[in-house]
């Protein structure tokens, strides 16, 4: 289903490298509760009861937040700007929450690259040619990764949650930053940094500049070592919408497709999810920290080593 009409706030035209969040018939019947359609539907057209669209319709005289007094409230405050709401750690809570689905997807394919041998840099495919009016030979078709991880099966991965901090690998380099994902090889000389981002969807693409930004220095200081740094940016927006960074990321990774719609639909869900438990706290002070959330099914762990 396409993204709905955001004519009246003109946002739709920053929303090019945005997936649209499920809104099949088949997906808000069957996989979604029905609360969770509702405020789907109507966090998408900004008709959600919130302070500022209170005043909007003459039911109330103000819209401040009740949380942080500030003096316009709107459906982006609740989710992701309340000083109030950042301190007491309701936005870290949702993002370790996507965080944690999106880790199940790259654990996964760690330890399957880990069991595999490695990939040559150098191995060239062999064509076959078939004579005219022949029919090719039925084969089994055998899939060969060519991602940023194929060419070693000694990878580790380190997940940076609020309540397990990371230390960044120091046979790398020295530094105090923690990348949400860091999966590095000794082999390759090889790392890669994943950051995540849950922003409004307007502000994506500030999200991941932002992002590559903050990380320029750590990436030089990799490469100073005498290793290959690459920085992977992933933003999953408040309303639940993915962007394509997700896909992008998994791909390099040389995820299957099948589980690369499986994670995105995971990390759309939890969102979504996370979202409407903060949407409900919104004139609620006290918060009651909350196990972390997920639609995705496996064992996760902080770090992974062979």
């Amino acid at each position: 289903m396409k993204v709905m009409d955001f004519a009246m706030q003109g946002a739709w035209i920053k929303w090019d490298d945005v997936m649209s969040l499920n809104l099949s018939w088949n997906n808000l019947i069957y996989n979604l509760p029905p609360k969770l359609v509702s405020f789907a539907l109507n966090a998408t057209q900004l008709t959600l009861p919130t302070p500022d669209r209170l005043r909007v319709w003459n039911i109330t005289s103000q819209s401040m937040c009740k949380l942080c007094s500030h003096p316009k409230c709107s459906l982006f405050h609740i989710l992701c700007n309340c000083p109030f709401s950042l301190y007491k750690k309701r936005y870290e809570w949702r993002h370790d929450s996507v965080l944690r689905t999106i880790s199940f997807a790259v654990l996964n394919r760690i330890k399957d690259q880990n069991s595999r041998q490695p990939q040559q840099s150098n191995s060239v495919q062999s064509i076959q040619f078939i004579p005219e009016g022949s029919n090719p030979p039925t084969t089994r078709r055998i899939h060969v990764c060519s991602g940023l991880i194929s060419r070693a099966n000694d990878w580790q991965c380190l997940v940076d949650y609020s309540a397990h901090p990371i230390i960044f690998p120091p046979s790398i380099t020295a530094t105090e930053q923690r990348p949400d994902i860091v999966i590095w090889s000794e082999m390759t000389k090889t790392v890669l940094l994943i950051e995540l981002t849950i922003p409004n969807e307007d502000n994506i693409v500030d999200a991941e500049f932002r992002k590559k930004t903050r990380y320029d220095g750590l990436l030089d200081a990799c490469r100073v070592a005498q290793w290959n740094a690459h920085l992977l940016t992933v933003e999953v927006g408040v309303r639940g919408f993915v962007a394509g960074s997700l896909r992008k990321c998994l791909k390099l990774l040389d995820v299957s497709n099948p589980t690369v719609k499986r994670t995105s639909s995971a990390a759309s869900k939890t969102a979504l999810r996370c979202s409407y438990c903060i949407y409900l706290a919104r004139n609620l002070p006290e918060w009651t920290p909350l196990e972390l959330l997920s639609d995705s099914h496996g064992n996760d762990s902080t770090r992974l080593q062979t």
